[in-house]
């Protein structure tokens, strides 16, 4: 036998720790007996993507036959993961175990939510390694419970409020001061009232990297005056914020809410949706707030319905440089603003 085949498995683990792709690993496992064990728990050890149904079941054929070899895992992304299948279930069992330090990616799924929480409370061990969960569709009472589970680590979550349902949204709200590490924090919703947003955010004091996805996109627009009326005898400054993005629709009062309550903001990213009407009532506004920070990225999408040239035309005007970034498959075309 050639001696690469009988060398120790340490020194195997060792060799396989320069290898960096899971399908390069997955090939040194099939390679004989000897390479297959150090292949396979160096494989373990990296981001497992759990990408489909056929992802779930190979994972789950290799726990299976070794359920201590859960123990190795400690990454685990879930992307375009579908209907939730009792495989999925007992996989679950298999590799969630107190070593796991991130689960992200996105599950809509409540079942998966409520056999993490049986998990995690059946568990004589602490899982007090987790730094990042999965994200739900909207904020419930079962995904919150799996989020308190890791309160004490939790550096990133996803607080998407329910547009029908902003109650139980503001009632979770109230608990996430209890998240001491929780510095990335990525929200989405429907917020009829401008200080609504402010149910959730003045619960977070440890931010220091902020998305917000506004879905509305209505008229109505509170006066400069009266926000700053209301920010200033009401919100509560917080001073770690460093990043700001703001994606879907990007309102000038509530950019001026958020100004005032992270001052000491040095980057922001705008992606948002914009018409003729916007640039008339927002963007002076919103201009104004964000053309003396350094770092600066502005998006806009355009939709098909809005004159483009005229648009164009109106930015450019006002000095600003347009770029054409992308033009999307149901025609709305991507542009990029400089000169801010």
């Amino acid at each position: 036998m050639s001696k690469v085949f009988s060398l120790p498995e340490e020194i195997l683990r060792m060799t396989f720790g320069f290898v960096d792709t899971l399908s390069q690993l997955k090939e040194c496992r099939l390679v004989c007996r000897a390479w297959c064990n150090p292949a396979e728990v160096r494989m373990l050890r990296q981001e497992i993507n759990i990408m489909s149904e056929n992802a779930i079941f190979r994972l789950y054929d290799v726990l299976v036959r070794n359920p201590g070899k859960g123990y190795l895992i400690k990454h685990l992304n879930f992307d375009k993961c579908g209907s939730f299948s009792p495989v999925l279930r007992e996989l679950l069992y298999l590799a969630l175990t107190p070593n796991i330090e991130t689960l992200s990616g996105h599950v809509n799924s409540i079942e998966f939510y409520t056999v993490v929480n049986e998990i995690v409370t059946r568990s004589p061990l602490k899982f007090d390694r987790v730094k990042t969960m999965t994200s739900f569709q909207y904020v419930t009472i079962p995904y919150f419970e799996v989020l308190l589970h890791f309160k004490n680590n939790l550096e990133t979550m996803v607080f998407n409020v329910d547009d029908d349902d902003h109650k139980t949204s503001f009632e979770c709200a109230k608990r996430l001061v209890e998240f001491k590490k929780l510095t990335m924090f990525s929200m989405e919703g429907c917020f009829s009232q401008l200080w609504d947003i402010d149910k959730v955010l003045k619960y977070c004091p440890n931010l220091q990297n902020l998305t917000i996805k506004f879905h509305q996109d209505d008229d109505s627009l509170v006066d400069q005056e009266n926000v700053k009326l209301w920010t200033e005898s009401t919100v509560d400054k917080q001073y770690n914020l460093k990043t700001l993005t703001v994606n879907g629709h990007c309102p000038a009062d509530y950019l001026e809410y958020l100004f005032y309550k992270y001052p000491n903001i040095e980057k922001i990213v705008i992606d948002a949706e914009v018409d003729d009407e916007y640039l008339d009532v927002h963007f002076a506004r919103v201009k104004a707030l964000i053309e003396k920070l350094h770092w600066k990225q502005i998006m806009f999408t355009v939709p098909p319905h809005v004159d483009f040239r005229d648009l164009i035309r109106n930015l450019m005007n006002s000095n600003y440089s347009v770029i054409i970034d992308n033009i999307n498959d149901n025609d709305d075309i991507r542009i990029k603003l400089k000169g801010i």
